[in-house]
């Protein structure tokens, strides 16, 4: 499970933490989309990590279907 690591250090952005935000979801079993939270539809992050399981046919899984 990937971990929103850059909204915990705001002075970093995607791009600092991309190489290891996506090595994480390789080495995952697929991510748990938080889609219930406000602005995941715009995060550069968010559609990186989306278009990067699609790419490796890794599962996402949404929140809001998990509740």
């Amino acid at each position: 499970m990937s971990l929103p690591i850059g909204n915990l250090l705001n002075h970093h952005s995607f791009k600092y933490w991309k190489n290891v935000d996506l090595l994480m979801i390789e080495r995952s079993d697929g991510i748990i989309l938080c889609d219930t939270m406000d602005g995941w539809k715009t995060s550069i992050g968010v559609r990186a990590e989306l278009l990067h399981c699609k790419k490796i046919n890794k599962p996402i899984y949404y929140l809001s279907e998990l509740l």
